[in-house]
């Protein structure tokens, strides 16, 4: 039996994803790959989102950081930049494989919260383990994350770029 996520607790509905997707200006095409971390320590980011999304005709990844302290959480939006490891068609075969993936969920130390928009079009899962993990059962989705992610967050930190906006909650 499988687990997914039930479309009233989409993550587009938590705190600040509504902030983030404003300051993306509303795209009709992204994904998001959350990456929790449950084995974190005090300083740790709990928390890692990468979004992609189409706009223009282009591609674009920006990634958000969450950070946990003992008293305060604090989320760092970096800027979107414009990214070239992907194509409509990936995007569309990764959100199939997406909508098709069933897991056993099992609150390992990570998890990924997957989440597709193609206009109407909503996929969301939350899927267990680490990266190896969803290489081997859902490789179309690593690959647009694994392309972007080193297009763009490693690429932002090698330039340091500054941060859109900090948010403290």
């Amino acid at each position: 039996m499988g687990y997914s996520v039930n479309a009233q607790r989409s993550l587009t509905n938590e705190y600040p994803y509504t902030e983030v997707l404003n300051c993306l200006s509303n795209p009709d095409t992204i994904f998001v790959c959350r990456i929790h971390n449950t084995a974190k320590t005090q300083y740790d980011i709990h928390e890692l989102a990468l979004f992609v999304y189409k706009q223009n005709g282009n591609w674009f990844a920006s990634t958000l950081e969450k950070y946990d302290s003992s008293r305060k959480t604090h989320w760092i939006l970096y800027d979107p930049i414009k990214v070239w490891g992907i194509s409509f068609e990936m995007f569309a075969d990764a959100n199939n494989e997406a909508r098709d993936y069933l897991s056993t969920f099992d609150w390992s130390s990570y998890y990924y919260c997957v989440y597709f928009k193609i206009a109407n079009l909503i996929v969301e899962k939350e899927v267990p383990g680490e990266i190896n993990e969803i290489q081997q059962n859902m490789p179309k989705v690593s690959r647009i994350f694994i392309n972007t992610f080193f297009e763009s967050h490693a690429l932002l930190r090698e330039k340091r770029v500054k941060a859109r906006f900090v948010l403290r909650h």
